[in-house]
């Protein structure tokens, strides 16, 4: 019996280990991501990150900023769409925007709008 719980142990010393490993792993390429200016990118690894490591608060709080930050941008995209009579693709990015930060009303109520439209 405590052969068996000293290799129950040990598989999950491994497992912990591992998953650390590609939590910070991921948070280093999120970190990179947007640096580079590829927020979305950095939210998908972020998202890995806390997955890994729900507990780790440096972890939670770049994927939110990484959110607001890839939400800013296709609310921008979205709004460079709209003016130029592309409303499909606008429709896409605002989408894009709320589902990234859902307390923008602006994102929200525009896809409901243009949607109306299409």
């Amino acid at each position: 019996m405590t052969r068996r719980l000293t290799a129950i142990c040990l598989l999950l010393a491994v497992a912990i280990a591992a998953a650390s490993c590609t939590a910070s792993r991921a948070y280093r390429q999120g970190n990179t991501a947007m640096k580079d200016g590829s927020a979305d990118q950095a939210v998908a690894y972020y998202r890995v990150a806390v997955q890994n490591d729900p507990d780790n608060a440096a972890y939670k709080i770049a994927l939110e900023r990484a959110m607001v930050t890839a939400s800013r941008e296709h609310l921008g995209r979205a709004q460079k769409f709209e003016e130029q009579g592309q409303l499909d693709a606008a429709r896409s990015e605002y989408r894009l925007a709320a589902e990234y930060d859902p307390s923008n009303q602006t994102a929200s109520a525009k896809v409901t709008t243009l949607e109306q439209q299409i």
